[in-house]
């Protein structure tokens, strides 16, 4: 079972030195690679034998070949691309390849010395031997060193935690009981009428300013009168003050407790560790489940990161349901210590109760999440976003990043990127802020009067730009597009130091404190906080903070979009849009020993290498692609250029509307449905197209009622909730067919790049394409990893599981390219064919790879496990171009035949279903006889 960080040993780190600092105690510095003190690092041999991986199973060649490929990538420090069809055991891989390397690098130290001893019995020239021997000694006392006083560390500050939770929760019970009191005996009066103080900004002084502290807000003088005083004067009396304070501390254990507190602040130890990213919280769920089925969870220390929905612990929170008014109730707890409550009930010393949500001064759960811990999991956003990351205290410095479903890491990079501020909630903001200075300038001390006045003139600047636009746009346009720097001229804020201006915002607060104000005086008009839970849990002023950390971009990265909405609001809006990834995904390849890039389908790979490595050196990257499980004749592809009737099959936009083709197209549909046992899946390029397309074959003697006589037809819902119902009820029509009866399974009408083309893989008999269909449970033990608590559940698997091989068709129809008349899109394409070294076609190249990558991701799930059988189909002559099925994952576009005529369509499918049909009654025929 995995354990505890509280009760697992330390790992090694390989990249530490040891410095002597005389502050009444030695201490350990973390150092790493490209600094001056730097520990020799022994290589590592990949391992030969696939047992030395532990994989829980006897693994497939290509399984072997995917762990070495990653071992040797992790260890020789570089940004590797992995593919890896679904169905051959991509995740175990991944587990196995990077913990093995783990497992190897936290005694690579303890190997070196060992093999060391020995070289020295044979070493002709002693002294190099001696010298060898003392410097792998010294390096062995040095992380000896750095465990002893890192658990001490741990231990104190713990300690002192506990004292601060049961003196914080004491104060809470008692004020909770006054304040009971009061209402009982006056209902009106609430502990609303508290002294607002508490929204009042601390004294902030920025870079520069008399306070040592870049930016750090700080408390000096009571009132704002120090003001008025000359710089001389402030300068003294800040020296006296530090005398005094030291003064009064160094006598007792205060000056002891300050010690403590800046070494445990300066000193933040980081282990290499893991970082598993992928798309939602329930794949990183089954990520979890994966790695208990090997044989390194025994061992194992693991933190999940994610959000309050996920992670909360309290049973009433949890009830609340809606993600706006958990987090708002989370924050009120923490504030009044109620939290800590689920401590106290049971025994606060027990990881498992305390909250996953504690602000970050919980310096003991910073510690266990940077030194305990073997392997972090985390949704895309918390590690692709640079305040997230920072926010949580995350360095990436040195470790092995590992991003899973990685098909749409460019477009996930380019979404956290991008910020759409509407012109309403700059107005709000601006309103917001104006009422708090008016309210607290008398009490706003430091440089906050002056951020706030720039804060707000920038927030004019904002809005005046876009009316601006609006008074002299042409009729009909929508859209106007800027560079950065253009916009920032015209708003007129382009004097301003937008990153100091960034930094207050976080740093201060302003934005929760004004929202917190705004709550409370609501509050206040309802007398029973019903007003509350309706209020926004994200702080207008935050999103403006947001729009300004994206025009901090380099000016060439990114353009600025105003607009206005689709009718009938037609609300008014600036965007900012990302145009280069590159630059945004730097800082995570710079600073983690090595990138990995995992998925099914990274095919059209040309995507990664020119638009989010293109500075890397040749020899920094590392590819790895391999063929499926199945046999060559599991899997049959035809691309289709002509219908029954000779119609040429080509779905552009400018034809696909046309009531011929979707006829042709509903024929096509129901021949493949007569061919096909059990379940088809068929996808179209928008919700849009499958309604037209839908519209069109309904009514009695349609094509669905037609193929409503051999298969149940599923349409793929809008609403994500209804999506595994939809999944469910398909699933359980395909187990629940008869043979011999008329109806024979199902068909579903899906949407590229919808709700169920990401991530669903279908089962055995349910063919097509898809994901193993889950409830995640909550069991009632919480088990708690360093800074956070999960409740790992288990999947309840649909019992739909036949005994005979998969049996499944997927069917694409056309081809999903995006729309040309998108400004945005437009703008993406100049910018790529703009670019120093661009080939020709690099814009259409992208163009064509947008395409593709959708298409590849979800026709590439048609193959579960080695025993499966399926046939896609591709519907568009287009489908038949060199260019465009080169761009085919390789182990599908290897199998690919074109077909001229649909007769030769219908006798290939017939007679592939037809083989495999007499081969399962052979096999079954054998099964009886033995």
């Amino acid at each position: 079972m995995m354990t505890s960080p509280s009760k697992a040993s330390h790992s090694t780190c390989a990249s530490l030195s040891r410095t002597t600092i005389t502050r009444g105690q030695r201490r350990m510095q973390l150092t790493y690679e490209n600094q001056e003190e730097i520990l020799e690092e022994p290589s590592l041999s990949t391992p030969t034998d696939f047992k030395a991986f532990q994989f829980p199973y006897s693994p497939y060649s290509i399984q072997h070949d995917f762990m070495t490929h990653l071992y040797e990538a992790i260890e020789q420090r570089k940004v590797a691309i992995f593919e890896s069809p679904t169905g051959t055991g991509k995740s175990l891989s991944l587990i196995c390849g990077s913990l093995k390397w783990l497992q190897d690098h936290v005694h690579r130290h303890d190997e070196a010395a060992s093999d060391a001893n020995d070289t020295t019995a044979t070493s002709t020239d002693a002294s190099d031997a001696y010298d060898a021997e003392l410097k792998r000694a010294a390096q062995k006392d040095a992380l000896a060193l750095y465990r002893e006083e890192l658990d001490a560390r741990i231990r104190r500050v713990r300690e002192r935690e506990e004292k601060e939770r049961r003196g914080t929760a004491k104060h809470w019970r008692k004020k909770q009981k006054l304040s009971s009191s009061d209402d009982a005996a006056n209902p009106t009066i609430t502990s609303l009428t508290d002294d607002d103080s508490e929204f009042v900004l601390e004294e902030y002084h920025s870079e520069g300013e008399d306070d040592g502290r870049d930016g750090e807000p700080k408390v000096t003088m009571p009132d704002d009168a120090a003001d008025n005083l000359s710089n001389e004067v402030k300068e003294l009396m800040k020296r006296l003050q530090q005398q005094d304070q030291t003064a009064n501390m160094s006598s007792g254990s205060g000056y002891r407790q300050l010690l403590d507190d800046r070494e445990e602040e300066e000193l933040e130890p980081d282990e290499p560790k893991i970082y598993y990213a992928s798309r939602t919280h329930s794949q990183l769920t089954q990520f979890i489940h994966e790695i208990c089925k090997t044989a390194y969870a025994d061992d194992l220390r693991a933190v999940p990161l994610g959000s309050r929905k996920n992670l909360c612990i309290n049973k009433e929170v949890r009830k609340l349901g809606g993600v706006q008014r958990m987090n708002e109730r989370c924050l009120e707890m923490q504030k009044a210590g109620g939290c800590w409550e689920i401590g106290l009930k049971g025994s606060s010393t027990k990881p498992e109760h305390r909250c996953p949500h504690l602000p970050t001064k919980d310096k003991s759960r910073i510690l266990d999440f940077r030194d305990h811990t073997l392997i972090v999991t985390l949704p895309y956003q918390l590690l692709l976003h640079p305040s997230s990351r920072s926010s949580l205290g995350i360095s990436l410095r040195n470790h092995v990043i590992i991003i899973d479903e990685a098909h749409n890491l460019i477009d996930t990079i380019t979404a956290i990127h991008t910020c759409l501020l509407p012109l309403a909630q700059i107005s709000l903001a601006q309103n917001q802020l104006s009422m708090y200075l008016s309210k607290y300038k008398s009490r706003l001390k430091g440089r906050n009067v002056v951020y706030v006045r720039q804060i707000l003139g920038i927030l004019r600047g904002l809005e005046m730009v876009v009316r601006k636009w609006v008074e002299g746009k042409g009729k009909g346009e929508k859209e106007a597009m800027v560079s950065a720097n253009q916009f920032v001229h015209e708003a007129g804020i382009d004097h301003l130091n937008l990153f100091k201006i960034e930094k207050y915002l976080r740093k201060s607060q302003v934005a929760r404190k004004i929202q917190e104000q705004e709550a409370q005086q609501q509050q206040s008009k309802t007398f029973g906080g019903t007003a509350a839970a309706s209020f926004s849990t994200v702080p207008s002023l935050s999103q403006v903070e947001t729009f300004l950390m994206a025009l901090t971009h380099a000016d060439k990265d990114g353009r600025v979009v105003m607009g206005v909405g689709d009718s009938p609001a037609e609300e008014l809006y600036v965007k900012y849009m990302l145009l280069n990834p590159a630059n945004a995904f730097r800082d995570v390849v710079e600073e983690a020993r090595s990138v990995v890039l995992a998925g099914g389908t990274m095919e059209p790979i040309a995507d990664y290498l020119h638009h989010l490595f293109p500075y890397l050196p040749p020899d920094r990257l590392s590819r790895f692609s391999c063929g499926h499980v199945i046999p060559q004749e599991n899997l049959i592809t035809l691309a289709v250029a002509e219908g029954p009737s000779s119609m040429p099959l080509e779905f552009t936009f400018e034809k696909r509307s046309d009531a011929k083709l979707i006829d042709e197209l509903g024929q096509i549909v129901v021949n493949l449905c007569n061919l096909i046992p059990d379940g088809v899946v068929c996808f179209f390029a928008s919700y849009a197209y499958l309604e037209q397309v839908t519209r069109r074959w309904e009514g009695s003697g349609g094509v669905l009622e037609r193929i409503g006589k051999r298969k149940k037809v599923f349409r793929e819902p809008r609403q994500a909730n209804e999506v595994e119902q939809t999944l469910r009820d398909y699933a359980l029509c395909i187990d629940s067919s008869e043979t011999g009866s008329p109806l024979n399974g199902a068909l579903l009408l899906c949407v590229v790049g919808g709700k169920m083309s990401e991530g669903i893989n279908f089962s055995d008999r349910l063919g097509r394409f898809g994901t193993e269909l889950f409830h995640h449970h909550m069991t009632t033990t919480a088990i708690h990893f360093g800074l956070l608590i999960i409740y790992f559940g288990y999947l309840t698997f649909v019992p739909f599981h036949g005994s005979l091989p998969l049996r499944r068709g997927v069917i694409m129809v056309g081809l999903p390219f995006a729309n040309l008349g998108s400004a945005e899109l437009t703008e993406k394409m100049r910018y790529i064919q703009e670019r120093p070294g661009a080939t020709p076609d690099a814009a259409k190249d992208y163009y064509e790879n947008l395409c593709m990558r959708a298409v590849n991701q979800s026709i590439g799930r048609a193959i579960r496990h080695r025993n499966d059988y399926a046939t896609i189909i591709l519907l568009d002559r287009r489908f038949c171009t060199p260019r465009i099925r080169s761009k085919l994952p390789g182990w599908i576009g290897e199998r690919t035949e074109e077909c001229a005529k649909f007769g030769k369509t219908v006798g290939k499918v017939a007679a592939f279903f037809r083989k495999w049909k007499t081969l399962e009654g052979r096999g079954a025929a054998e099964g009886v006889g033995s």
